[in-house]
C-alpha cells in the first residue's frame, strides 16, 4: 500500500443554473489533486426536475464558463441523476455518491498542477459535495 496524504478536504457548493462553479482553489505547482468522491443532485430549495446532469471539469483559467465545463476537452465526469420516478433512497434524498465506495488508493479522477476544478448542472440548479486531497 502506498502512502497517501491524510489532509483530506471536503467542499460543498450550490450550483446556479447555467453557471460554472469553482471547487476549491488552484492546484499548487508540483501537486496533483486526487478527487476521492463526489455527491451530486438537484438543489433542495427548488422544485425537483425529473433528472439533472452534473459536470466536473479541469480548467486552466479561474473564470471558466459553463460551456467550457460541459465541453469534452477538460471534462472529468458527467453524470445523469434521475430524481423522480425512482425507488429507494433517491426518492427522499436524490444525492448520488460516485463511486459508491470511495478510496484514497483509487481516486475517482485527478486535477493537474496549476489547474482548477469546476462543476456545473444542466436544466436546474444543483448541489455538490467533493472530497479530495493533494500530494
Amino acid at each position: 500500500m502506498s502512502y497517501r496524504s491524510r489532509n483530506i478536504r471536503t467542499v460543498s457548493k450550490l450550483l446556479a443554473l447555467n453557471t460554472a462553479t469553482m471547487v476549491g482553489t488552484m492546484v499548487p505547482a508540483g501537486m496533483t489533486r486526487y478527487v476521492t468522491f463526489v455527491q451530486a443532485g438537484p438543489s433542495p430549495t427548488i422544485s425537483r426536475p425529473s433528472s439533472v446532469v452534473v459536470y466536473f471539469a479541469s480548467a486552466g483559467v479561474s473564470n471558466q464558463s459553463i460551456g467550457g465545463v460541459r465541453a469534452t476537452a477538460g471534462r472529468k465526469l458527467r453524470t445523469l441523476i434521475r430524481t423522480t420516478g425512482v425507488s429507494g433512497y433517491a426518492q427522499g434524498n436524490p444525492m448520488v455518491t460516485i463511486p459508491r465506495k470511495p478510496s484514497l488508493e483509487n481516486p475517482l479522477f485527478t486535477i493537474a498542477a496549476s489547474k482548477w476544478l469546476f462543476t456545473g448542472a444542466s436544466v436546474t440548479s444543483g448541489q455538490v459535495l467533493v472530497q479530495y486531497f493533494e500530494e
